[in-house]
């Protein structure tokens, strides 16, 4: 499998620099500010610099870490959904539970055509595309995503 040509972040006073935390070295948040080429914006930025602030306020009752058996099943399921097989799309009209769709319009790990695709064939979908962002999405918008969340529960 081949990788994308890693892009050069640009950040927006958040201590991000070429997708690293420079205050702990690690890469996990730099993916937050990165879109696609020519995608990267003001508002955008702003957004993902807002999230990094949030995220350092938090002090306690930190998520568990991600298991290496889940890190792999996510891998195996991301490949999968890279390679469509239309038979398996039939399967998904039979689900009536209500279910939100929710996706960042420039989202590289999971495309916002793939989004479109499933709310088409779920027939009791409700998408929301996110403008200027990628795979951050809720965190660049945490509100609105939390209310649109919380009014699709209450429904």
């Amino acid at each position: 499998m081949g990788h994308a040509p890693r892009q050069q972040s640009r950040t927006h006073d958040s201590g991000v620099r070429n997708g690293n935390d420079n205050t702990t070295g690690s890469p996990r948040h730099g993916c937050l500010l990165r879109h696609r080429k020519g995608k990267n914006t003001a508002s955008s930025q702003a957004a993902g610099g807002e999230f990094l602030q949030r995220l350092g306020e938090r002090t306690t009752d930190h998520d568990a870490p991600s298991s290496l058996a889940t890190r792999d099943h996510q891998l195996t399921a991301w490949s999968e959904w890279g390679i469509p097989d239309k038979s398996k799309f039939v399967r998904l009209n039979a689900l009536f539970q209500p279910t939100l769709v929710a996706d960042g319009e420039s989202d590289i790990l999971m495309p916002a055509k793939n989004s479109h695709l499933l709310a088409k064939y779920l027939p009791d979908a409700q998408l929301h595309i996110y403008p200027d962002a990628g795979h951050g999405f809720l965190y660049q918008y945490a509100v609105k995503f939390g209310t649109e969340v919380n009014t699709f529960l209450d429904r």
